[in-house]
């Protein structure tokens, strides 16, 4: 394509294709969190692998993820580093949380904990403060910001992995 930019994502992680059943907790998820039930679908079925892998990194605004992601194309370096940089202003730049759903009734509450299905447990979900000083660091000493974020994620996790018990 002639005058038009095409990004370099060769410095994206490969994810896994998250299908099928595997799909259904992200899109609860998604719902859970404010988002209307068409949207949590489509974005549940385009961006799950990237959902999973930022709510490992510890970054808990699904609804806020999908957004970027959207904007970024898919690209999880560019939405973990908007991320991060939002971590990092002063809470009072901070926009407001988005208002909680309503609650359901309470028999519609019983019913769905009766039929949910129990997922499987999560991974130790990443430190993302250490991540946030990794990435600083990494910036300061003149490494590009994607590749700084990619390398702050892989050694926060092999800090973490050596940390384990054996």
């Amino acid at each position: 394509l002639e005058g038009e930019e095409v990004p370099d994502t060769s410095a994206e992680p490969d994810l896994p294709e998250v299908r099928g059943a595997d799909l259904v907790p992200v899109f609860e998820r998604l719902v859970a969190l404010g988002m209307a039930p068409p949207k949590a679908a489509a974005a549940s079925k385009r961006y799950a692998a990237q959902l999973k892998e930022l709510g490992e990194m510890g970054f808990e605004d699904w609804v806020k993820a999908v957004e970027l992601l959207e904007r970024y194309n898919g690209r999880l370096l560019r939405v973990a580093n908007a991320l991060s940089e939002e971590a990092m202003l002063p809470q009072e730049e901070m926009p407001p949380p988005p208002p909680a759903p309503p609650s359901p009734p309470r028999a519609a509450v019983a019913v769905a904990a009766v039929a949910a299905p129990v997922a499987p447990a999560a991974p130790a979900a990443i430190d993302k403060e250490r991540v946030t000083a990794k990435f600083k660091e990494l910036v300061a000493s003149g490494l590009d910001p994607n590749e700084a974020a990619t390398q702050a994620i892989q050694r926060v996790r092999q800090e973490m992995a050596e940390a384990e018990p054996a």
